[in-house]
């Protein structure tokens, strides 16, 4: 029962994975069931079914392996959190914006700043880059920028 129940969980992680890989293609080249309108939610309600089915049978034999288990849940999703903060963001940005700078020293700051965000999500365009480099023209503000839209933020201002 114990085996099950950590099976569930595992299972729960990998439809997690299988969700982000789908939802981050483009719409267009998903497969038609994927286009569905609910199929996103049904992934949700498929992972945390069978992570809370898991947890059950695992609370059922032994509670701290439970706990071991939320523990780890609790501690991956603390490192998603910061993996993907701004903070982390700016500073790697900052060491890969130095790098371009050491690497072409004649060049415009601008230019750098738009080549560094390209070099990272060349979908965006060069159109959408530029546009961001205009309105926050420092690697800082940029950083802060990229992060909230590789978040799927929206609402800027």
């Amino acid at each position: 029962m114990a085996l099950t129940g950590a099976v569930l969980c595992v299972a729960a992680f990998v439809v997690w994975l299988v969700a982000t890989h789908i939802r981050e293609r483009p719409w267009f080249e998903r497969h038609t069931l994927a286009r569905w309108r609910g199929f996103d939610l049904l992934l949700v309600l498929l992972r945390w079914g069978l992570f809370a089915w898991g947890l059950l049978l695992l609370a059922s034999v032994s509670p701290a392996a439970a706990a071991l288990a939320v523990g780890v849940f609790v501690l991956g999703l603390g490192w998603r959190v910061v993996a993907r903060s701004a903070a982390l963001r700016r500073h790697a940005m900052r060491r890969a914006f130095d790098d371009l700078c050491r690497r072409h020293p004649g060049e415009p700051e601008r230019e750098l700043l738009v080549r560094l965000v390209l070099s990272t999500h060349p979908r965006w365009g060069e159109e959408l880059v530029r546009q961001m480099v205009l309105d926050y023209p420092s690697v800082d503000q940029i950083a802060v920028v990229v992060a909230r839209m590789e978040q799927g933020y929206r609402g800027f201002r």
